[in-house]
């Protein structure tokens, strides 16, 4: 294809800016996906790239108390439409069953993925909500439907963004699980059949046309439409709430993935250094809080292992120096009475 100043495949391109992204926002790609119509399997010849990302920063960004912008728009033109998530915010909604992020993990086109990802959404995928996603497909078919599909000349490309979230709740309704993402694999599976051919013709006709362009409405759909929008309506209001309350599982996730791409590789010296370390501190502060030790001794030990960790840390820190331990005592006995006596 032909990008501005660049030829080569779709694929090509997106993975360029997916380099693009990296490199300029310090951040890692786990997952990346086309969406919308092309996803979904009913793209017009001028319909554009619809990119979407899920991505992580360094691990101490998300420690950090400065403002945190939680998505990334990289570009918006003609042909490219790029942007994406951070994990935090993927995650987030994954546990409030975000329908449209389901799609994105089941995009049919995968620019880019990686292991990280899949346990991110193998933690994820019970968090899928059937309520949540029906009324969100509902909704979706109710406000495309009335706001396109009511005048005798429509887009025919607003057809598919009603009729594909209608079989959608079909698909739940009978599976109880995230709908697949392309269309024409909803249509086999649900589709009432007296309606296949109709719809087959209608797909021909939409990818053959330009995304603008306007036809006579089709009134078989229009009536199959209004009678599902009124089914789905009482169904959603009637199913109980099934979302996920526990965070549990989001929680490992995200932990260990921000720790994986924090982490430095280290040199076996420093490896080895840093066991040595923990066992002096280990063996420092054991022996510290040994009351079978001399008060004095103890103190001491309290002091070294303060300053040594103190001086890990920071080591440009002077420290001051230790107190004076205190003078040794012993008991005497005068006459049957303990006397408490300095050595010396």
């Amino acid at each position: 294809m032909k990008y501005k100043d660049f030829n080569g495949s779709i694929e090509e391109l997106v993975l360029l800016k997916i380099k693009e992204i990296e490199t300029a926002e310090h951040v890692k790609i786990l997952h990346a996906v086309e969406s919308g119509s092309r996803a979904w399997g009913f793209a017009s010849p001028d319909s554009d790239y619809d990119v979407r990302f899920i991505y992580v920063r360094p691990q101490k960004y998300y420690l950090g108390l400065q403002p945190k912008q939680d998505f990334i728009d990289w570009a918006l033109d003609e042909t490219l439409d790029i942007n994406g998530w951070d994990l935090s915010k993927t995650l987030q909604h994954f546990h409030k069953s975000n329908a449209t992020l389901f799609e994105w993990a089941n995009s049919p086109v995968v620019y880019l993925t990686t292991p990280e990802w899949r346990q991110i959404y193998a933690a994820s995928e019970p968090y899928f909500s059937c309520k949540s996603a029906m009324y969100h497909y509902y909704g979706t078919a109710r406000k495309n439907y009335h706001e396109h599909l009511t005048e005798d000349f429509v887009k025919y490309k607003k057809y598919f963004y009603v009729l594909r979230p209608i079989l959608a709740c079909k698909w739940i309704e009978k599976k109880a699980c995230p709908p697949p993402v392309l269309f024409r694999e909803l249509a086999n599976e649900v589709l009432a059949p007296e309606l296949k051919e109709v719809v087959s013709r209608l797909l021909q006709a939409k990818t053959q046309m330009p995304e603008s362009e306007k036809a006579p409405r089709i009134d078989q759909l229009n009536e199959y439409i209004v009678k599902e929008l009124h089914y789905y309506k009482e169904a959603v209001d009637s199913m109980r709430d099934d979302r996920t309350a526990d965070w549990e599982a989001l929680n490992h996730v995200f932990l260990t993935t921000i720790c994986q791409n924090g982490r430095v590789p280290r040199d076996p010296c420093a490896a080895l250094a840093a066991y040595f370390h923990a066992c002096i501190i280990r063996i420092v502060h054991g022996a510290a809080h040994n009351e079978a030790l001399p008060e004095f001794f103890r103190q001491r030990l309290f002091f070294t292992y303060d300053a040594y960790t103190l001086q890990r840390a920071a080591p440009h820190t002077v420290l001051k120096t230790p107190p004076a331990p205190p003078q040794a005592m012993y008991t005497s006995y005068e006459g049957g009475i303990p006397v408490r006596r300095l050595y010396g």
